[in-house]
């Protein structure tokens, strides 16, 4: 997380928040999906607050960023607007636990943006806007398998107590969450 802006010159910039949060340091964010895609990430997700006040920035865009498709990234999601961190914090609760079952980047993009329009935690009627997907040519990309839900009900079989599966994934879905 942190602040985005575009120069004059159509630079696009990010700002990272150090631990304190106190620390700013502007870095381009083609850098960092270069960074990313060099350590096979498939998914950069920026998520840009709104700046401190007295600042007039220009929004990020993604036609600011340019060809950010590189490498091993298939998707980078970014909020083109500054965003309220409730905000964020709805839309992960969704957009997370759909990757999580599975899903593919887009449904899970739109299971954020469905909750952020039905919860606003804020009083930003198009916030669930501000969250663009820019993705490959190749749609339906998944982080994990998705999950296969046992055909089983629970209960007794053959005198034994049997519990549908609970799928597991060997590790974290591949992301670089900013």
């Amino acid at each position: 997380m942190g602040v985005g802006q575009r120069e004059d010159d159509g630079t696009p910039l990010i700002a990272f928040v150090d631990d304190d949060g106190d620390g700013e340091s502007w870095e381009d964010p083609r850098d960092v999906i270069r960074t990313a895609a060099a350590c096979g990430v498939r998914l950069v997700v920026f998520e840009l607050l709104m700046p401190p006040t007295d600042y007039n920035y220009e929004p990020l865009t993604p036609s600011a960023l340019g060809d950010v498709i590189t490498g091993s990234v298939t998707a980078v999601m970014l909020t083109h607007l500054p965003v309220h961190p409730k905000q964020c914090k709805v839309f992960n609760d969704s957009f997370y636990e759909a990757l999580g079952r599975g899903e593919s980047i887009e449904t899970a993009v739109q299971a954020g943006r469905r909750m952020l329009k039905v919860d606003k935690p804020v009083e930003d009627a198009a916030g669930f806007g501000w969250f663009t997907l820019v993705t490959s040519p190749q749609s339906g990309v998944r982080l994990v398998s998705p999950v296969v839900e046992s055909p089983l009900p629970p209960g007794p079989i053959a005198g034994r107590l049997v519990e549908p599966m609970t799928p597991r994934w060997s590790g974290a879905p591949d992301v670089l969450h900013h």
